[in-house]
């Protein structure tokens, strides 16, 4: 559901994590998100990269110049985006806060057509998952809280981002657009009216994340390495799984562009099993993750290439 999970325990508690899934029964638990992993027996590290952190600690005034520094084409861009989006569409409205009951449907739809479209499972299909992202939205505490961000033209809906905040530290979690809009690029508009919000509402560090979006780029200040794995229960069952994972592990880094089926493979069951709760709903969501996505097809492809022609 999001770049970082795990359980909520004290630091030591991960010697234990091992010894508590035997206990309840399970293999493995595939985390992500963690900083400073050390690989250990029993836990197998599976990806490094950069989270995107923005600081809006300074002043806005001081982080916006800082961040237009850094990329004056990008936000020059930007402003004659804005400029055409009230143009063509009419006058912007942003605002920043708890989230509608309207406005959250309203995204979760996009983003359930976003995934039907790109022919990613659609975690959101989940009865379960869309009570989590209400019932998080709906809390509004200080140490927890759901925060929604809404960019409309003429009061229309152009585009919304919801994310969870606690204390002074806002985390991005989904984002969506309506198409009718595309011209004006709304979901860039959006991040940085989005950002600005956030600091004048006391927010002092944006997590926004890992992967390559663009608007990432531009609007981070710096970058946190945090790590994604597996850790596996005591004991034979917990063995064997880490035994497959060190196997999938090692495929991806020795094919080139073909390792990236490796990774596919492994991350695309993992977010359909921690999604469904069913078997058979497992089963049809991996079988169709496995014949319907043309990026595996042709990974696939290339994958049995590097291996004929490899030393193996």
């Amino acid at each position: 559901m999001c770049d970082v999970n795990g359980p909520i325990a004290t630091p030591d508690a991960r010697e234990r994590i091992g010894q508590v899934l035997a206990k309840a029964g399970i293999a493995t638990y595939a985390f992500s998100g963690w900083p400073n992993v050390q690989a250990r027996r029993g836990l197998n590290l599976r990806k490094r990269e950069g989270s995107a952190m923005g600081d809006l600690s300074r002043r806005l005034a001081a982080w916006r110049e800082a961040q237009r520094d850094l990329h004056p084409k990008h936000f020059k861009k930007m402003r004659r985006l804005a400029r055409q989006g009230e143009k063509d569409f009419g006058a912007e409205t942003v605002t920043f806060g708890p989230a509608s009951a309207e406005d959250l449907a309203k995204l979760i739809g996009w983003k359930r057509e976003q995934f039907r479209r790109t022919r990613r499972h659609d975690v959101l299909g989940a009865a379960w998952t869309r009570g989590l992202l209400e019932a998080c939205a709906a809390h509004q505490g200080d140490r927890f809280a759901g925060v929604m961000a809404t960019l409309r033209y003429d009061g229309r809906l152009a585009a919304a981002a919801f994310g969870l905040r606690s204390g002074r530290v806002l985390h991005g979690w989904i984002a969506g657009y309506d198409p009718h809009f595309a011209s004006c690029s709304q979901g860039l508009v959006l991040e940085e009216r989005l950002l600005e919000r956030a600091a004048a509402s006391g927010i002092t560090e944006a997590v926004l994340g890992t992967g390559e979006g663009q608007y990432k780029k531009y609007n981070a200040s710096h970058y946190t390495a945090v790590d994604d794995g597996v850790v596996t229960a005591r004991g034979m069952a917990g063995g064997a799984r880490a035994l497959a994972a060190g196997l999938l592990h090692a495929v991806e880094g020795q094919f080139g562009p073909a390792s990236k089926l490796a990774g596919r493979t492994r991350r695309r069951p993992d977010v359909i099993l921690a999604v469904e709760t069913r078997m058979g709903d497992q089963v049809r969501g991996v079988t169709r993750a496995l014949t319907e996505d043309p990026a595996v097809a042709r990974t696939s492809t290339t994958l049995k290439a590097a291996v004929r022609s490899s030393a193996f």
